[in-house]
C-alpha cells in the first residue's frame, strides 16, 4: 500500500494522529512567517514593490519545481517521504529567514521557500483524505486541518505576548517546522510504482479541473493584496506587532470554526457550493480591506476568512480528489497549487506596485475586479454543468 491509497481501518487511528501532530506543527511554523515576513522586510528596509518582486521569486521556483513534486508522489507512492524532505527544508528556509538583511538574502529565502512550499502543501492533503471513508472525506479532513489552525493561532497570538523581535519568532517557526518531520517518518508508507500513475495529460483533459484551475488563477491574483499586503498596510496605519499577530490570528480562529462546518458542508451538500461561496467571498474580502482608514477595522475583513481559506481549503481538496482518480491525485493538486501560486505571482508585483504608487485603496480594489473574474468563471462551470446534466 502506499502513502496515498486509502488506509486500512486497523492503521487510521494511528496515521491520523501522526498528520494531526506534524499539521500542527507546521502550521505553528506558517503562523509566524505568514504574519511577519513581509514586515520583516519592510523593516529591513524593502520598499512594498521589492517585497512584491520577492514573493514573486518564491513563486515562480513554486511553478517550475511544484507538478514535478506531484507527478513523482504518484509514481513512487512516496508523499509521506516528499512531505519530510519538504519540512526540513522549510525550516532551513525559515532559519535564514530570520538573519537577512540585504535583498539578496531574502532572495536566497525565496528560492528554498519556493522549492519546499509544494512539497508539504501538495503532499499533507493526499495523507490525509486517504484516512477517511469517501462518505465522511469532508468531515475528516476538516477535523484534521483544525489541528492546524490551533496551530496557527497559538503561534500568531501567543508568540508576540513572549518577544517583539520578530527576528526570533522566525528562529522559534524554523524549528517548529523541524520538528513537524519526525511523526512523519512513522507514517510507514510503501512504495508502489506504475506507467499509469501522474499523468500531466490526464488531468487536463478533465474538461470540469481545467475551468476550475482557470477560475482559481483570478482568485490568487487577490491573494498578495489580501494575505502579503494586508499586514503590511496594517503597519503603515500604526499596527504594533500584537496587533499583526492578532490580524493573522483571528483567522486560525474562524478557521477553527470553519473547518468542520464548511467540512459537514461539503459531505452534505458537496464541494461545488462550498467552492462558489468561497470565490464570491474573496472580492467582497479585498473590497471591504479598501474601506478602512484605521487598523483596527481592519479584522473586519476577516470574517470572509470562513470560506476564502477555511471552505477553500476543505472543498477543492475534495472536489479535486473526486474528479482526479486515485493515480493522478498527487499530479492534480500539484497543478492546482501550481496555478493558485500563478495567480500570486501575477498578483505579487502588480499589488506591490500599486500600493507603492497610487495606495493601498486602489490596490485591494483592482485585486477585488480580479477575485470578481474567478467568480465569474466558477458561476459559469456551474451552469454549464447544469444546463448539461438537463439536456
Amino acid at each position: 500500500m502506499d502513502s496515498t491509497t486509502p488506509t486500512e481501518p486497523a492503521e487510521r487511528p494511528k496515521r491520523l494522529a501522526l498528520l494531526r501532530a506534524s499539521c500542527f506543527l507546521q502550521m505553528f511554523a506558517f503562523g509566524a512567517v505568514f504574519a511577519f515576513a513581509a514586515v520583516w522586510m519592510r523593516d529591513r528596509g524593502l520598499g512594498e514593490f521589492l517585497i512584491g518582486k520577492v514573493t514573486f521569486a518564491s513563486t515562480a521556483v513554486l511553478l517550475l519545481t511544484g507538478i514535478g513534486w506531484g507527478v513523482l508522489a504518484d509514481r513512487t507512492g512516496r508523499a509521506d517521504l516528499i512531505a519530510v524532505a519538504g519540512c526540513a527544508l522549510m525550516a532551513g528556509a525559515m532559519l535564514l529567514l530570520s538573519f537577512c538583511r540585504r535583498p539578496g538574502h531574502f532572495f536566497a529565502y525565496a528560492v528554498l521557500s519556493g522549492l519546499s512550499t509544494p512539497m508539504i502543501r501538495n503532499m499533507m492533503p493526499l495523507l490525509a483524505v486517504a484516512i477517511f471513508h469517501s462518505t465522511v472525506a469532508g468531515r475528516g479532513y476538516g477535523l484534521y486541518r483544525i489541528f492546524g489552525s490551533l496551530g496557527f493561532v497559538i503561534a500568531t497570538l501567543g508568540l508576540p505576548c513572549l518577544t517583539q523581535d520578530i527576528g526570533l519568532l522566525l528562529r522559534i517557526s524554523a524549528g517548529a517546522m523541524l520538528l513537524a518531520t519526525a511523526p512523519l517518518l512513522f507514517y510507514g508508507g510503501q512504495p508502489t510504482a506504475g506507467h499509469s500513475r501522474g499523468s500531466i495529460g490526464a488531468v487536463l483533459r478533465n474538461r470540469e479541473l481545467t475551468w476550475f484551475f482557470a477560475a482559481m488563477f483570478f482568485f490568487s491574483v487577490a491573494m498578495p493584496a489580501i494575505y502579503s499586503f494586508g499586514p503590511v498596510y496594517a503597519r503603515t496605519l500604526g499596527a504594533g506587532v500584537r496587533f499583526l499577530g492578532l490580524f493573522s490570528g483571528s483567522m486560525g480562529i474562524i478557521a477553527l470554526i470553519a473547518l468542520p462546518t464548511t467540512g459537514w458542508a461539503v459531505d452534505r451538500f458537496g464541494p461545488r457550493l462550498i467552492l462558489l461561496l468561497a470565490f464570491i467571498a474573496q472580492p467582497m474580502r479585498a473590497l471591504t480591506l479598501s474601506l478602512f482608514g484605521q487598523y483596527q477595522w481592519l479584522l473586519v475583513a476577516q470574517v470572509f476568512h470562513f470560506f476564502t481559506w477555511a471552505g477553500l481549503e476543505v472543498a477543492a481538496v475534495l472536489f479535486i480528489m473526486r474528479l482526479a482518480g486515485e493515480g493522478n491525485r498527487a499530479t492534480a493538486m500539484s497543478i492546482y497549487v501550481s496555478i493558485a501560486f500563478l495567480g500570486a505571482m501575477a498578483g505579487a508585483p502588480v499589488a506591490g506596485y500599486l500600493a507603492e504608487n497610487f495606495g493601498y485603496a486602489l490596490m485591494f480594489r483592482a485585486a477585488a475586479a480580479c477575485a470578481a473574474l474567478g467568480a465569474a468563471l466558477f458561476a459559469g462551470l456551474l451552469w454549464a454543468r447544469r444546463t448539461q446534466r438537463a439536456a
